[in-house]
């Protein structure tokens, strides 16, 4: 697949070059499949490119998206799961995978 980012310059009005900018350009194959469906069907809000810093994760379930509740960890279902991680981001036991989860958070792409 082609690279996303395709960079720009802006100029002034004498043309002189001030600005360099970013520009997200689809693959045409992903362009192909936006054309058909809609995009709330082809892709979900999460998994478009991160452009803003995510909210830092301070427990489990205090972190990540700025308008939506979501946890540190995805779940299939069992309820273990989200037991143990909740014992254990109260037992303080876990703090080094949120900072870690803090540091992935803050690379933009």
């Amino acid at each position: 697949m082609d690279v996303a980012k395709i960079t720009q310059w802006r100029s002034d009005k004498d043309g002189l070059l001030i600005q360099k900018l970013g520009v997200i350009r689809f693959n045409p194959i992903v362009s192909e499949h936006f054309a058909k469906d809609k995009v709330s069907v082809v892709i979900h809000l999460h998994y478009l490119p991160l452009l803003i810093k995510l909210k830092p994760w301070l427990d489990y379930k205090t972190g990540g998206y700025l308008l939506s509740q979501n946890s540190a960890m995805h779940f299939q279902g069992w309820m273990e799961q989200q037991l143990y991680l909740k014992k254990a981001s109260f037992k303080g036991n876990i703090k080094l995978v949120f900072a870690g989860l803090n540091i992935l958070s803050s690379m933009l792409w």
